[in-house]
């Protein structure tokens, strides 16, 4: 997800479906939820974050244990995203757990 402000990389997320997990995102209503507020945040000056795929992995029919196996590799892809756009100076990624920069309010 990126700002509509700067085009900045600002949340990374891993799913099956993109626009269900960004509804789902938006409806949050728990504090503790960065994304969600972020989110809030944008929507009061008119804005929305910009969505877009930054790697893909083609889901095929396979055995349980294949599927398995992707699952593994999607998480650790998308673990290898958070920590690259993370570790850049003045972060501000929203994966609050991966960002030793986390800033409270990234829309300012």
């Amino acid at each position: 997800m990126r700002c509509p402000k700067d085009n900045e990389i600002i949340y990374v997320g891993c799913t099956e479906d993109m626009y269900s997990r960004f509804i789902t995102h938006c409806n949050r209503n728990n504090s503790n939820a960065p994304i969600a507020d972020y989110i809030r945040e944008l929507r009061k000056i008119g804005l929305k974050p910009i969505l877009e795929i930054i790697h893909t992995i083609v889901k095929k029919e396979c055995t349980y244990k294949e599927y398995v196996a992707l699952k593994k590799i999607a998480s650790d892809t998308e673990k290898y995203y958070i920590v690259k756009y993370c570790m850049k100076p003045n972060s501000r990624m929203l994966n609050v757990k991966h960002n030793k920069n986390y800033v409270k309010n990234p829309i300012a």
